[in-house]
């Protein structure tokens, strides 16, 4: 030792300056560990707050017409007249288009004679005239009198026949003749009692099905005369036009479509995991690259009670279909516009938030470390709504509580924890 000390430079001075500089590092050490423990590990922190939050549900789609009429040529036919144009707006009823349709005409025409002679005799049986009756008593008491003579003279040949008087021929004709004016008498006595008594139940029900099946003849020509002269089924606009007179229409063509451009709506899918908080009345936001500068209000209308599989590209989808009513009015939509909507399902409100990154999931349920004097202490908590980028907290914190976001693995319950100095802090705002 004595040689070492002899060789070191400045000798035994020196090596008391090493030991020195050693203590020194060794207490500058101590020094560091010692504020470590006594400020904690460096945690970043957020706050639980309460912010306006929502539920939505986002979904895009086509617009279309909720009530459409769209025309077409039951069978090949000449198109006579175009009345309208596209852009005129209708009444229900109006003519809108017209084709050739003689022989319909003509079976209305038909329809509608039968009908007003079956009425006629509908009325006449139920209601008859003074002198409908006086005819008919007339021409039965004349039918009478034909009648009696025909059997008074039957009853002189067949004495004149057995007398050899006559041939059998005579008395032949004699028993025809009387058995034409018995029928004769026997319906002009039923005509007469018929006028004036009414008929009996069962030729009252005959009446009125003959009457009733003229009716209903009539109303199948009608309507079948409305395939090739079309009335508008509602009041509306003529949205598009595909034929002029002169041209011969086809049966796969549309001809015409009538609809009313103040009731729009979409027709979108919704997955299997958003379908079961969608229902009928919830409020929609609607937008539309085609108008960027405007938002439109709509409602669910109508939320189908069994899900379909779509095919998109080579993958399947469940999705329920759902209507949605545009509520707005004059919005300049046009059917076939993409929309983007924004439906609410649960209206935005102020609620104590907290950020994803802050909450511990697990299997018996979710948790946040809570800084309480300066110590870690694992709370348990309840959520609600999910946002974006917060979910909702509807127990275990309250608002202004220090919370670890990103929390280590390795954090232990009580272990001491300060504010990071230099790490990014969670901001205070934030979509949701």
């Amino acid at each position: 030792m004595q040689k070492l000390i002899t060789k070191l430079p400045g000798g035994k001075k020196t090596l008391i300056a090493a030991g020195i500089i050693i203590i020194i590092l060794g207490l500058i050490v101590f020094n560091i560990l010692k504020n470590r423990n006594e400020t904690g590990t460096p945690v970043q922190v957020t706050h639980a707050r309460q912010q306006k939050m929502g539920e939505t549900v986002l979904a895009s789609g086509k617009v279309q017409l909720m009530e459409k009429q769209e025309i077409y040529a039951s069978s090949p036919r000449m198109v006579k007249n175009v009345p309208v144009k596209v852009g005129d707006k209708v009444k229900k009823g109006q003519i809108v288009l017209e084709m050739e349709c003689d022989n319909e005409i003509l079976a209305v025409d038909q329809a509608l004679a039968t009908q007003a002679e079956q009425q006629a005799a509908y009325d006449k049986a139920l209601a008859p005239s003074k002198q409908d009756v006086a005819v008919a008593r007339s021409e039965y008491q004349s039918a009478e009198l034909t009648y009696l003579d025909s059997k008074k003279n039957l009853e002189r040949t067949e004495q004149l026949y057995n007398a050899g008087a006559v041939s059998l021929q005579e008395l032949e004709k004699s028993r025809k003749q009387l058995a034409g004016d018995e029928a004769l008498y026997l319906k002009a006595q039923r005509d007469y009692e018929l006028l004036k008594n009414g008929p009996q139940s069962s030729e009252r029900h005959s009446l009125e099905a003959k009457s009733h099946s003229a009716g209903t003849a009539v109303s199948i020509a009608q309507e079948n005369l409305k395939h090739y002269v079309v009335p508008a089924q509602f009041d509306g606009v003529v949205m598009s036009i595909d034929c002029s007179a002169g041209e011969l229409a086809g049966s796969d063509k549309c001809l015409m479509v009538i609809g009313n451009p103040d009731n729009l709506e979409v027709e979108v899918g919704i997955s299997e995991a958003d379908a079961t908080r969608i229902q009928a009345g919830q409020k929609v936001e609607i937008e539309s690259t085609a108008l960027p500068d405007k938002k439109f209000q709509g409602t669910v209308e109508q939320v189908a009670m069994a899900a379909v599989i779509t095919k998109k590209g080579d993958s399947q989808q469940i999705e329920v279909p759902v209507k949605i009513g545009i509520d707005s009015k004059d919005t300049g939509l046009l059917p076939g516009f993409t929309v983007d909507m924004k439906i609410t399902t649960v209206k935005a409100q102020k609620r104590l938030t907290l950020a994803y990154e802050a909450i511990v999931e697990q299997d018996n349920g979710n948790l946040v470390w809570k800084i309480e004097n300066g110590k870690a202490k694992q709370v348990k908590i309840k959520t609600g709504i999910m946002g974006d980028l917060y979910a909702e907290v509807i127990q275990g914190i309250k608002a202004g509580d220090d919370i670890i976001l990103n929390p280590p693995g390795s954090l232990k319950e009580g272990q001491a924890v300060s504010p990071a100095q230099g790490l990014p802090q969670a901001t205070k705002g934030g979509t949701l």
